[in-house]
């Protein structure tokens, strides 16, 4: 289990509404490292607006660039799908073209 928090801090899974593989925990680390594991299903725009402003404050404390693909460009929309299932829980960015 990768480190996903800080001590006492809350690890937030959200956008997995549909059927994913289950997500292995580790209940000593939550125990030992004080963790809360919230689940978000739904959010309104000011939750959207916060989740957007802490990307912005954390984009050098943090490696959310791990988190997504190098962006791909529209016309390659039917490969990024393909690409999707295969990321391991990484997210796939498309850009529009220019």
């Amino acid at each position: 289990m990768r480190k996903v928090s800080r001590m006492g801090g809350t690890a937030l899974i959200a956008g997995t509404a549909l059927p994913v593989p289950p997500v292995v925990i580790d209940p000593e680390r939550v125990v030992r490292r004080l963790l809360t594991i919230r689940g978000l299903h739904n959010y309104t725009p000011r939750d959207l607006v916060a989740a957007v402003d802490f990307l912005e404050a954390g984009q050098h404390s943090f490696p959310f660039a791990e988190l997504i693909t190098p962006p791909r460009p529209l016309e390659e929309l039917n490969q990024a799908f393909a690409l999707a299932e295969l990321a391991g829980g990484a997210r796939i960015a498309v850009v529009p073209t220019r």
